[in-house]
C-alpha cells in the first residue's frame, strides 16, 4: 500500500474553453508542480502539448473526461510516477500508443470509454500490475490479442461493453486472479468457448446481454464457484444445455429476459 502525506493537496477545476491543452494553459489557471490532481473536463481540446506535466510529480489524478482528443503523444504522462488514477473517457481516440501507460506501476483506474478505439496493441497494458478497473466500453473494438490483458495480476473490474466484439479468445481472461466483474454485454457474440470464462475464481458477476449468443456449452463456467449475477438477456437462445451451469453454487441471478426460451430443463443446474 502506498500512502501519500502532501503538506498541501491542491485540486482545481478549470472551466475556461481552449483548443491545445499547454503547460501555459496550465499555469495561468493556477495550476503548479504542487498539484495532485488535473481535472479538465468538458472543454474543446483537441490536442495536448507533448511535455505538458513535465515536473508535476506530485500528481495522483488525471480528468480530461468530455474532450475533443484525437491522440496523444506517447511522453505525456512521462515521470509521473505516483500517478493513479487517468480518465480519457469521451473523447476522439482512435488509438493508443503502446508507450502511454509505461512505466505507471501505480495506476489503478483507466477510462477510456466512450473513444473511437478500434484495436488495442497487445503491449498497451504492459506492467500495470495494480490496476485494478479497465474501462474500454462504448469504443469499437473488434477483437482482442490474447496478451493484451497478460500481468494485470490485480485487475478486478474490466468493462468491454458495447463494442463490437464477435470473438473472444478461449484464455483472454487466464491468469487474472483477482478478476470480479467482466461486461461483455451488447457486442456481437454468437458464442464463446467453454474455457473462456471457467476457472475463475474471484469471478462474481459477468454480462453476456445484447449479444447474439445461440448456445451455452456444458461446463461453460466450471471452476467459476463465486459467480452470483450472469446476464444473459437479449440473446437468441431457444434453450440452454444439460449442465451449462454445472457447479455455479452461488449463483444468485440469472437474466435470461429477451431469448427464446420457454421452458428450462432440471439438468441445466445439475
Amino acid at each position: 500500500m502506498f500512502i501519500y502525506n502532501f503538506f498541501t493537496l491542491i485540486t482545481i477545476i478549470a472551466t475556461a474553453n481552449a483548443v491545445e491543452l499547454n503547460r501555459q494553459f496550465l499555469f495561468n489557471n493556477g495550476y503548479g508542480e504542487r498539484s495532485d490532481k488535473i481535472i479538465l473536463k468538458n472543454q474543446n481540446f483537441s490536442n495536448i502539448e507533448s511535455n505538458i506535466f513535465n515536473g508535476f510529480v506530485n500528481i495522483i489524478e488525471v480528468n480530461l473526461n468530455q474532450n475533443q482528443i484525437g491522440s496523444m503523444d506517447p511522453r505525456t504522462f512521462d515521470k509521473l510516477n505516483i500517478l493513479e488514477i487517468i480518465d480519457l473517457s469521451s473523447n476522439k481516440l482512435a488509438l493508443i500508443d503502446s508507450r502511454l501507460f509505461y512505466g505507471l506501476i501505480n495506476l489503478s483506474q483507466i477510462n477510456l470509454k466512450n473513444n473511437l478505439i478500434s484495436q488495442l496493441d497487445s503491449r498497451t497494458f504492459d506492467g500495470l500490475i495494480n490496476l485494478i478497473n479497465l474501462n474500454l466500453a462504448s469504443n469499437f473494438i473488434e477483437s482482442i490479442d490474447i496478451r493484451t490483458f497478460e500481468g494485470l495480476k490485480n485487475l478486478k473490474f474490466i468493462d468491454l461493453s458495447s463494442n463490437r466484439i464477435a470473438q473472444v479468445e478461449p484464455f483472454l481472461f487466464k491468469n487474472l486472479i483477482q478478476l470480479n466483474s467482466i461486461d461483455l454485454g451488447n457486442n456481437r457474440l454468437s458464442g464463446f468457448d467453454p474455457k473462456t470464462f471457467s476457472d475463475m475464481p474471484q469471478l462474481e458477476q459477468l454480462g453476456l446481454y445484447k449479444n447474439s449468443i445461440v448456445q451455452i456449452e456444458p461446463y461453460s463456467f466450471n471452476g467459476s464457484f463465486k459467480l452470483v449475477n450472469l446476464y444473459l438477456a437479449g440473446n437468441k437462445m431457444n434453450s440452454l444445455e444439460p449442465k451449462c451451469l454445472n457447479g455455479m453454487k452461488k449463483l444468485k441471478s440469472i437474466d435470461l429476459s429477451y431469448n427464446r426460451i420457454r421452458y428450462l430443463e432440471d439438468e441445466v443446474f445439475s
